[in-house]
């Protein structure tokens, strides 16, 4: 019976050793430096980048465009494919708003973060809460990505998501659309974009 025991902890040993070896990936830093909004179509399957003047109100998105800043890694086990990415400075505030009067409730310059809804990247993304301008404040996190496959060899990059309007406006015309983030160093990033919805 000893005999078996021990056979059972000889054989098991490796996988111990194994398994306490393994250690959780460490992240990739990075700092959004840059943002960059324009007109979006979200008519199909998902939203893509419009050239257009004008647009449905029912299918407006705005493209939102981090360009983001490698700034360093928050531990030592780094290790490419598998490490993830972590905003060294996390979003303070988010706020959509419009220089012009959207709504009774939703005049010129009232923020309309619950009218839209933030895209996770993919073709037909659920929208739900989980989606909300709120959770991303929640999380603190923007912006993402993997370098382009480029490994860490590469300082800047880019990535894109889409602020679904999900409640067009009351009354057709021309529109101007701000963008402000706000992060924890006090760093300021914001864009504009114009658009006729009809």
């Amino acid at each position: 019976m000893t005999k078996k025991i021990h056979k059972k902890i000889i054989l098991l040993t490796p996988v111990l050793i194994l398994l306490l070896s393994c250690s959780k990936y460490d992240n990739y830093l990075y700092e959004v430096i840059d943002i960059e909004v324009s007109n979006a179509d979200n008519s199909g399957k998902e939203a893509l980048h419009s050239n257009l003047d004008s647009l449905q109100k029912k299918s407006y998105a705005i493209q939102l465009k981090y360009t983001m800043k490698h700034t360093g890694e928050d531990g030592e086990h780094i290790i490419e494919g598998e490490s993830g990415y972590k905003n060294e400075f996390t979003v303070s505030s988010f706020n959509i708003y419009s220089l012009d009067s959207f709504d009774l409730t939703h005049p010129a310059g009232t923020s309309l973060n619950e009218y839209f809804l933030i895209s996770r990247g993919g073709v037909n993304d659920e929208y739900n809460s989980s989606n909300s301008i709120n959770s991303i404040i929640g999380t603190g996190n923007i912006g993402g990505g993997n370098y382009n496959g480029g490994g860490v060899s590469v300082d800047k990059w880019s990535t894109e998501r889409y602020l679904i309007l999900m409640h067009p406006p009351v009354n057709n015309g021309r529109y101007t659309f701000i963008v402000d983030i706000t992060q924890s160093n006090n760093t300021l990033l914001s864009d504009t974009t114009i658009i006729k919805l009809y």
